[in-house]
């Protein structure tokens, strides 16, 4: 974004740096480690005032992908499979807005 300075990664809990929500989107990515764990989070997500715009699960290669965040939420859901650590989930998870937050 263009009212960045050099950084390409910013930590929420050092620093605050507000984005223009009406004109940036937003995606949550988060991190899997066996299906299920994630439903509370999805199936609750719509009750809180959020800035997402949509959601990917980062889902371990051995999880079986499956549609079930689409039915817990509004916010368009998909998962993905990784295909490196789980730590790596901020770098592989394929985010097609500017911004992503990591849970």
């Amino acid at each position: 974004p263009r009212y960045l300075g050099p950084e390409s990664l910013i930590h929420g809990a050092k620093f605050y740096f507000p984005w223009e929500s009406m004109k940036t989107d937003i995606t949550l990515v988060v991190t899997e480690w066996s299906h299920g764990r994630s439903k509370h989070l999805l199936s609750h997500l719509d009750e809180k005032d959020h800035p997402f715009s949509e959601v990917v699960v980062m889902l371990p290669s051995n999880v079986e992908a499956r549609d079930d965040g689409q039915n817990m939420t509004i916010v368009p859901t998909r998962s993905q499979h990784r295909v490196a650590s789980d730590w790596m989930d901020i770098c592989e998870a394929e985010v097609k807005t500017d911004w992503f937050m990591l849970t």
